[in-house]
Parts: structure tokens; C-alpha cells; sequence
């Protein structure tokens, strides 16, 4: 638990995703802001590590401090920066809390500062969302050909078409990949200047470095279009020759804070040695 804890610690150092909603009760020297407020999902463990720093309003002006996670909690309670239950170091002004079993959605925080020698207390909301990009799955997206047909000399192109929607923007984007599966497949070797077939059926997808997809701008929805041109082979050309058969594909989007979507194409796609049957 530890170990993990202070995993959560330094990942929410490099992804800090809070926005702030409008101060229910305000007060001129006692408000939160972004940058006193962090957390990070595990998205393995479902683990949601909260973070609050109150060292910019100081320890000694509050008492208590209470929280409320919507959709989690059915009421305040309150939290401690003693060390336990998720808090990482007693007494340092961090009060840290890690919910388990959360699901991936977009939550409201209640916070509750009580300050010292008073009873007056301020109430504020933040909004936590994931925000998780999404690969667009309807009557135009993708844009990909089922069948391929393969030319006597020229290489072709092989030519794919994705839409992403991510609510952070396009810049939150980290890597948009396809990977490939050769359902029933002859791989083809150019050796003495004739081609040599070999059958393959793969149950796993294959991936390479180089199969990550290009941003090519934005459609008429703000959605963000990829776009990706794989070479393929002649048949037989004087230095090589092509595989052909039926393929399968899946496709990963991944923004910045390590959410994903991932999308498996139904159709096999043919590629083609001539005329597809």
C-alpha cells in the first residue's frame, strides 16, 4: 500500500486535472484554488488518490476540514493529515485520501474547511473529470476499406481515416495506434527473384513503432481526425512482392493523463493479389 501511495504521489506531480466551480461561501484570505487541489486515477487498481494543500491558507487557521465525493459519498466526512487512511506524511499541511473500486466518470468534491476559534466554515465544489478520449464509432467513422487490392508493380497505399474526441483538446492527445492481425495471411519473401508464400493465422495483434496514426485537422463535430497510408507491396515487382489475405485491425487512442479507448474493427479487411473475390 505504501509503495503504491507514493506511486499515486509522484504521477499526480506530472498530471494535476482540477477545475474549479463557482465558491459557494466565499472568503477574501481563506480560498482554495487550482493549484491547491490534485489528483490521480490508477486506472489498474481503480484507485483515486485526492490530495488537498492547505499551507497557502495555514495550518494553524483550520480546524477541521470535511469532503464529500458525489456518486461515493452520502455525506461529509472528515479527513486528517495525520499520516493514515491515504494520507502520506503527518503534519505537513497535505490532507490525502484514496478512494478504491472508482469507476471512470466525472465527479463533484465538496470540501469543508472549519477554521480555529470560530464557527464559521467555508464550503466549496470542485469538479474532478477524466475527460477519456474517445475513438468516434457511428455511420461515417471509421473511414476504412474492407477490401485492398494489390497492384502488378507499383506500391499502394492503404489508406485508414479515424475521429477522436477528447473534451481537453487535440494537444491532450498523446498517440493515436493501430495494430494488426493476420487472421489468414500469406507472407510473402522475395528470394532469387521469385516470391515465396507462407501461411499465418495469429490470434494475438501485432504492434510497431511506426503505427501510430497522423492528425490531419478537425471535422465539422470538433472532432479530431487521424489519418494513417500503409505502403503495400506489388504482387511481384523486380525487388519484391506482397502478402496478401484477410486482416483484422484495433485501434488505441491515449491522452496525456494515461486514459484510453481502444476500438477493435468487426470487419476483416481483404487485401487482395488482383481481383478480390
Amino acid at each position: 500500500m505504501i509503495n503504491k501511495i507514493l506511486y499515486l504521489l509522484i504521477s499526480i506531480i506530472i498530471c494535476s486535472c482540477v477545475q474549479d466551480l463557482p465558491l459557494l461561501t466565499e472568503s477574501d484570505n481563506m480560498d482554495l484554488n487550482n493549484e491547491n487541489i490534485d489528483w490521480f486515477y490508477d486506472m489498474n487498481n481503480q484507485d483515486l488518490f485526492i490530495q488537498i494543500d492547505i499551507n497557502q491558507i495555514g495550518l494553524e487557521d483550520i480546524s477541521h476540514i470535511y469532503i464529500k465525493l458525489s456518486n461515493v459519498d452520502g455525506d461529509f466526512y472528515e479527513i486528517f493529515d495525520d499520516g493514515q487512511d491515504g494520507d502520506i506524511v503527518s503534519g505537513n499541511g497535505l490532507y490525502s485520501i484514496l478512494y478504491n473500486d472508482i469507476i471512470e466518470s466525472d465527479y463533484i468534491l465538496d470540501i469543508r474547511l472549519d477554521f480555529e476559534g470560530s464557527n464559521t466554515f467555508n464550503e466549496y465544489q470542485y469538479e474532478i473529470n477524466f475527460n477519456a478520449p474517445s475513438i468516434i464509432n457511428d455511420s461515417f467513422y471509421p473511414v476504412i476499406p474492407i477490401q485492398h487490392i494489390l497492384n502488378d508493380n507499383e506500391v499502394t497505399f492503404f489508406n485508414m481515416i479515424l475521429a477522436i474526441n477528447d473534451s481537453d483538446g487535440q494537444s491532450d492527445i498523446e498517440f493515436v495506434k493501430f495494430y494488426i492481425k493476420k487472421v489468414s495471411f500469406f507472407n510473402a519473401t522475395f528470394i532469387n527473384g521469385v516470391c515465396d508464400y507462407s501461411f499465418v493465422e495469429e490470434n494475438e495483434y501485432i504492434w510497431d513503432p511506426t503505427w501510430e496514426m497522423d492528425y490531419i485537422g478537425i471535422n465539422e463535430n470538433e472532432e479530431f481526425v487521424y489519418n494513417s497510408q500503409i505502403p503495400m507491396n506489388p504482387i511481384q515487382s523486380n525487388t519484391t512482392c506482397g502478402g496478401f489475405g484477410t486482416v483484422q485491425f484495433k485501434f488505441e487512442v491515449q491522452d496525456s493523463k494515461g486514459f484510453k479507448d481502444v476500438f477493435e474493427l468487426e470487419d476483416l479487411v481483404e487485401i487482395c493479389p488482383g481481383v478480390c473475390e
